[in-house]
């Protein structure tokens, strides 16, 4: 029987977070969206069972910017669309409900709107936001020739294991998670003239980042992988079974 150990190596989850605001606000922002936002945030739990302050203090900080807005972006955060008490990701019906409460919240905004204005059928029927894709320099578009980028709707892929999974984006173009935060910085909270927060800003929200993970066998199997050793080997009972759903879903990705 092959276990969801095993399963990690092949079958981990690709990130496409956006920036969030460094500013100070980090635990305001984090109560405000606990405490009846539409965005709901779990507790942070980053105990790795160690002592190293530092890195703790680093993962607390870096939760704080995935929470906050842009400074002087369009009002989105990571958390945004990959609400931490959701799996780090966002639903249909999630979507709706946020609508349903504030149309203008910052879920909402013109650039994944399907008429570029107001009309969000798409974010609310499927739970899908536009992304811009560079075209390779050998790809060429039949309606549009001249064109060396388009803009595709996609979903929110959860935070869960990316420590595990690069290079990330779709198409693999960010070789780095810090790369890939800056880009999705920039392409989902628009800030004003295109100035992002320092390095140092996206460095924290990597390393919360890469200490979520979806069960505590792939953190540390993840834990074994940096210090050089073996992940656990197939057959080993360490989430328990597959489950017939999951077993089948395994025999299809095979």
């Amino acid at each position: 029987m092959v276990k969801r150990t095993t399963l990690f190596v092949v079958s981990v989850l690709v990130a496409s977070g956006c920036g969030a605001d460094g500013g100070g606000g980090g635990a305001a922002g984090a109560d405000a969206l606990s405490a009846g936002a539409p965005v709901g945030v779990a507790p942070l739990d980053d105990d790795d069972g160690d002592d190293d302050d530092d890195d703790d203090d680093d993962v607390e900080e870096g939760f704080e910017n995935f929470v906050d807005p842009i400074p002087g972006g369009n009002g989105r955060a990571c958390a945004t669309c990959h609400i931490p008490s959701k799996s780090f990701t966002i639903t249909p019906a999630e979507v709706e409900r946020q609508f349903q409460l504030n149309p203008n919240g910052p879920l909402f905004r013109s650039i994944d709107a399907d008429d570029f204005a107001s009309d969000f059928a798409t974010v609310r029927t499927k739970a899908l936001f536009r992304v811009t894709i560079p075209l390779p320099a050998n790809v060429k578009l039949v309606d549009d020739p001249a064109a060396t980028e388009v803009k595709l709707f996609r979903a929110v892929p959860s935070v869960f294991n990316v420590k595990l999974s690069a290079p990330y984006t779709s198409d693999g173009r960010a070789p780095t998670l810090f790369e890939q935060a800056k880009g999705a910085a920039l392409e989902h909270s628009r800030p004003a003239g295109g100035v992002l927060p320092a390095d140092a800003f996206f460095d924290k929200i990597v390393e919360f980042q890469e200490s979520k993970f979806s069960s505590a066998a792939v953190k540390s199997a993840s834990g074994l992988l940096d210090a050089g050793q073996a992940p656990p080997p197939a057959g080993q009972d360490y989430d328990g079974p597959l489950t017939p759903l999951e077993q089948a879903g395994f025999e299809t990705f095979k």
